[in-house]
């Protein structure tokens, strides 16, 4: 690239980080470059932190173009560009960060060039993720900035509402650009817009009482207004007076007798003239300042009604969820009745159960008790049986030893018979009688 044309366009030449360094060499010896365009060309914090320390000392370049290089995926990288604004670039107005994965941990450093940087008035941002919190970050950040008059964010998945907000503020830095105020009115408007906008932020975080007060004194602004438009009529009244009189003046200069004559009435038409021209500064000033608290007046009443009827489906679905509160907890109360029924069965029927194990357990034993007895009865009927077993059996042996004596006997007897028949025939008759 020549370090004399006003335009460069390097955009998706793949020069990397010792790209950077010789594009950062070139940028603090140029006087004439004007636009740089560095898309696509894969910088990572090295190369970066070189163009944004050039940044500090150059004094030409007006727009710089670093769409698609990923800065987002490597950590630092827009923290370092910043740097070179907060070290003194006071030339650069347009930056293009379209497409570099700008997620919610670098948020926070491009909300830093929003807040303090007040030479950037184009700033496009669109396709980097922010998410909800990030637009937030985002809002806050240009609620304090005065000058951005251009801001891209579309695709960076924040909500419309938080989007329509922040697009109102930059409308209210384009209605207030090139306001030449006098210095007193110039602070007095500040301060009607520094409570207009926090005015609007109450109302946003409803805050109840104080954002009401401050409704109000918007409302007396709005009566101010139309006391301006009352004024205005009657500086018309005044420019035809104006106009009379200054007609007269040139009729008695060219009139003038004396020299003397002519020249203060030159003067006092010359006078004249510039208080009407300051007037007229002044006019458009104020006109100016009301647009501008219309617009703000427009986008709070558009943000109330919104925020009014979002607060009215959130009372709807809160509504909604008691109700369905109170459904469960008529479900939970007779489901917990239910329960404690069945839990007291359930107690019944372990008492129940323990006291039959209780009267099992006491038969049980007397039953054992009374086996033991009838056991230890059976053994000494036994033990006795044994014992008249072994009395029969002696006895028995007894008898049959008598009956063997008995038959000895007999035999004897009869043989005792037979020896005395035998001896004594005649005997016999009285011994049988006998």
């Amino acid at each position: 690239a020549h370090a004399d044309v006003p335009t460069v366009n390097l955009a998706y030449s793949c020069i990397g980080d010792s790209g950077a360094v010789e594009v950062a060499h070139m940028l603090t010896t140029t006087t004439t470059l004007r636009k740089l365009d560095l898309s696509g060309n894969e910088f990572t914090l090295d190369g970066i932190r070189a163009i944004g320390q050039v940044l500090a000392v150059n004094e030409t370049l007006q727009s710089l173009t670093l769409r698609w290089n990923g800065l987002g995926r490597s950590t630092g990288c827009i923290a370092a560009l910043m740097a070179g604004f907060k070290a003194g670039n006071r030339t650069l107005t347009h930056l293009d960060l379209r497409h570099n994965a700008i997620g919610l941990d670098e948020v926070d450093a491009v909300c830093l060039l929003i807040r303090e940087v007040e030479t950037v008035t184009h700033l496009q941002l669109s396709f980097n993720p922010f998410g909800v919190e990030g637009g937030l970050k985002l809002l806050d950040a240009v609620r304090w900035n005065g000058n951005l008059r251009q801001l891209e964010i579309d695709g960076c998945r924040i909500p419309p509402d938080t989007m329509d907000e922040i697009q109102q503020y930059v409308k209210r830095n384009n209605y207030a650009h090139g306001s030449a105020l006098a210095p007193v009115h110039a602070t007095q408007t500040d301060a009607e817009l520094r409570h207009v906008n926090a005015a609007a932020s109450d109302v946003k975080a409803n805050e109840g009482k104080d954002a009401l007060d401050k409704l109000t004194g918007v409302a007396a602004r709005g009566e101010r207004m139309v006391e301006r438009a009352q004024e205005k009529q009657a500086l018309e009244r005044l420019e035809r007076e104006r106009s009379s009189i200054l007609i007269r003046l040139m009729q008695k200069g060219a009139d003038a007798k004396t020299e003397r004559q002519r020249e203060a009435c030159n003067q006092m038409y010359s006078l004249i003239q510039k208080l009407h021209t300051q007037s007229e500064k002044e006019q458009l000033a104020v006109e100016k300042c009301d647009r501008h608290l219309q617009a703000l007046s427009s986008g709070f009443h558009d943000r109330d009604s919104r925020y009014s009827l979002e607060i009215k489906e959130a009372q709807d679905l809160l509504h909604e969820h008691y109700e369905n509160k109170e459904v469960v907890a008529k479900v939970f109360r007779s489901r917990a009745a239910e329960l404690q029924a069945m839990q007291s069965e359930f107690d019944a029927a372990v008492r129940d159960h323990r006291w039959a194990k209780h009267n099992a357990e006491e038969e049980e034993d007397e039953l054992r008790r009374q086996l033991r007895l009838v056991m230890t009865e059976n053994r000494q009927l036994k033990a006795s049986l044994d014992g008249e077993e072994e009395q029969l059996a002696k006895l028995e042996r007894q008898n049959k030893v008598l009956r063997m004596h008995m038959g000895g006997l007999e035999i004897d007897v009869s043989r005792s018979l037979v020896t005395k028949v035998e001896d004594d025939p005649d005997g016999l008759t009285p011994v049988a009688a006998q």
